[in-house]
């Protein structure tokens, strides 16, 4: 019985590592193409802030920067937003 808590534990604490976006903002149909920006000099057309994304912190590992770059596209993608800036 105790080695089904343990791997239950370990199930837990992993998908609990994992970087998720919260977003907060407006939603629109989904898209398939997300432009990816690092610095707002770098947007050459004009654009409207839509909604906002947080990392959510969780497990004691380090997040990956390209993780949560991915994460954060795929959630634009969801939310219909044609670009985002990291």
């Amino acid at each position: 019985m105790n080695k089904i808590y343990l791997l239950f534990f370990l199930i837990l604490f992993i998908a609990s590592c994992a970087p998720r976006i919260k977003y907060l903002g407006n939603s629109y149909a989904p898209t398939s193409q997300v432009d990816v920006f690092v610095s707002e000099e770098a947007i050459k057309k004009n654009y409207d802030i839509v909604g906002k994304g947080y990392v959510q912190h969780g497990g004691l590992f380090k997040k990956r920067i390209e993780k949560i770059q991915s994460k954060s596209v795929e959630k634009a993608k969801q939310k219909g937003v044609d670009g985002v800036l990291i």
